[in-house]
């Protein structure tokens, strides 16, 4: 009678733990759209009141996720989740034979350490400060160090970094954590596909996986990935929308708004950005995975078709012009990196593409070409007079002024070998090492490796390093969620080619393209390939 009382008892309480959790998961939902939306039309978050806000809001992520981990630790509330094993304790045959269980679960303890190990990097540079600059005086006011730890020479923009690299760690864990969950309807299918052949249900249903998988028939995304991507999408084709009828118009007011304190000519700018390589690097993160969407859902829709359902076309087909929008973007900007770029992506694409259709019929490839040259004629009438002015004074603008940049920063790097000039340092020391004064005074390296070597030494940059390179292993060491290869490898394509980028230019110093780039991380690390 007892134990029956206490069940009875415990239930009001389970109860309200999985109404909270559940307000906390959906707020989780919000906010992370509200960040992705907020951030590219707030002027690519470079004011100081954008970046609090982004900041805010990633606090407030961390926050609700705080939460659902104290709910799932201390009040032993078990959601349905991905990486949960939901039939009764027992590993999926799949997973033991092509990865060891420990290695998913030790990838994602190395990524929470390398992600805290930064954190602590940057947290004792900024107490640790040697120095503290002056704006006023141009000067730098010196302070007691221990200067075998990190220190920064710049305090306060050291602490303002911290603080956003606090709510770049919180937005992508919580957003990891989110994508990880699966919806009422995933759950209930989930928990069908169980019952239905009795005491066999783990191993047939691993097996009907796995062909799935195999034979590239498994086109459906996880609820939520799903909605996160449509969100990412659908607001870089309006961004990119705007950008284009911006740059048609010929105005120099960013959102018909505001006049930039730099580049007010409106060539220099693009939609929200001032910088329009900016904009350039934020849709080419995007489009890539546009594709990949698109083409994933319309073969689940041909799929239903089949089956005898009537899916919903239209949004995709909204989608498809999104994509051709957001791709034609980068070469209207008239940035001739962004353009490159651009180019590198749509060719890899069509070979991806060729290959994801290699066993459809011949018509389906055709919409793919005629996508193409769509693009190319839109580049054509929109953006290549300009396009082409731009790389015609290639050799007389002597890329913009860069070489001498890259010569003062390579002598900040010797300078700062192993712990760095500080995060965020790097415009405060610039002025230092100008030849004379005439030469202009670079916020930027215009090459965020070399800055990255600049501000946080070997050490820093080698764990930055180390945790970029975990965010594909993680993919490749998961089981679950599957999806079709075609969606990683957009994504990869993506954050390379803002990797390769960021060589020659300033993508990472632009808080908008970073969250967005941190985003896609956390999508790619918390789905799985199929077997």
């Amino acid at each position: 009678m007892s134990h029956r009382h206490h069940r009875s008892a415990d239930r009001p309480r389970q109860h309200a733990l999985r109404l909270t959790y559940q307000v906390a998961d959906a707020l989780t939902e919000v906010f992370l759209y509200c960040e992705v939306i907020f951030t590219p039309w707030a002027f690519g978050t470079t004011q100081p009141w954008s970046i609090r806000v982004m900041n805010g809001l990633g606090y407030l992520l961390g926050a609700l996720l705080l939460t659902k981990g104290l709910i799932r630790w201390l009040g032993r509330y078990q959601p349905a989740r991905w990486d949960r094993q939901l039939w009764n304790g027992q590993s999926p045959s799949s997973q033991t034979r092509f990865v060891h269980p420990g290695l998913v679960r030790h990838l994602t303890w190395v990524m929470g350490g390398l992600t805290v190990l930064i954190l602590a990097y940057c947290l004792t540079s900024a107490l640790n400060a040697r120095a503290t600059y002056l704006p006023a005086s141009h000067s730098l006011s010196y302070h007691e160090c221990i200067s075998w730890l990190p220190h920064s020479y710049d305090r306060i923009s050291t602490w303002n970094a911290f603080w956003m690299y606090l709510g770049w760690a919180l937005t992508f864990w919580a957003a990891r954590d989110w994508l990880l969950g699966l919806t009422t309807r995933e759950e209930s299918e989930d928990r069908g596909q169980r019952t239905e052949d009795g005491g066999q249900r783990t191993e047939v249903r691993d097996q009907r996986s796995e062909d799935r998988g195999n034979h590239g028939a498994r086109y459906a995304l996880p609820d939520r990935l799903r909605r996160l991507l449509w969100v990412i999408c659908i607001n870089g084709s309006l961004l990119a929308a705007e950008g284009i009828i911006q740059r048609l118009i010929g105005t120099n007011k960013l959102l018909g708004l505001v006049i930039p304190r730099i580049n007010r000519q409106a060539i220099a700018q693009f939609g929200p950005y001032a910088y329009r390589t900016n904009a350039a690097q934020y849709l080419n993160l995007i489009w890539p995975m546009s594709v990949a969407l698109v083409w994933i859902q319309a073969r689940a829709a041909k799929r239903a078709r089949q089956e005898g359902l009537r899916p919903a076309t239209h949004s995709v087909a909204w989608l498809g012009l999104g994509s051709i929008l957001m791709a034609v973007a980068p070469f209207v900007s008239s940035s001739r990196g962004g353009a490159i770029i651009a180019l590198a992506l749509l060719v890899f694409m069509m070979i991806l593409l060729s290959v994801a259709d290699r066993k459809h019929h011949w018509r389906e490839q055709l919409g793919w070409l005629l996508s193409t040259f769509i693009i190319i004629q839109l580049v054509i009438i929109l953006g290549w007079d300009n396009l082409m002015l731009r790389f015609e004074t290639l050799l007389v603008d002597n890329l913009s002024g860069r070489p001498p940049i890259y010569e003062n920063a390579h002598r900040m790097a010797q300078d700062f070998p192993w712990l760095g000039a500080g995060p965020d340092s790097f415009a405060a020391l610039y002025q230092f090492y100008r030849v004379s004064y005439k030469q202009e005074w670079a916020a930027y390296a215009h090459n965020d490796w070399l800055e990255f070597l600049i501000t946080h030494g070997r050490i820093g940059f080698s764990l930055m390093i180390l945790l970029l390179i975990s965010v594909p292993l993680k993919w490749l060491a998961n089981s679950r969620p599957v999806t079709h290869w075609l969606l990683p490898a957009a994504m990869l394509a993506g954050m390379g080619g803002c990797l390769l980028h960021a060589r020659y230019d300033f993508p990472f110093q632009v808080p908008s393209i970073v969250l967005l780039f941190i985003i896609i991380c956390a999508a790619l690390s918390a789905i799985g390939r199929s077997r």
